[in-house]
């Protein structure tokens, strides 16, 4: 996440991170300097908080970008 973040070039650009064993999900984000660790797990069996989580983490990204200029909103 520390590379990415510093490969965007941008400090305002939040990086996020998803996680997984294959049964357990984890969410962090890096937001500037400051890391955001969410401490709820998702697991596999359910399936609609999972992508539900997913789909929140890609919707936080778009606004970032779409607030920033960098993509329009769609």
């Amino acid at each position: 996440m520390l590379t990415i973040h510093k490969l965007n070039e941008i400090d305002a650009i939040s990086v996020y991170g998803l996680v997984t064993n294959g049964k357990i999900w984890e969410i962090a984000k890096l937001e500037q300097q400051t890391f955001v660790f969410y401490n709820r797990r998702f697991v596999i069996e359910d399936l609609e908080n999972l992508f539900n989580a997913i789909v929140s983490v890609l919707e936080a990204c778009k606004l970032q970008l779409v607030n920033l200029g960098i993509i329009k909103k769609s």
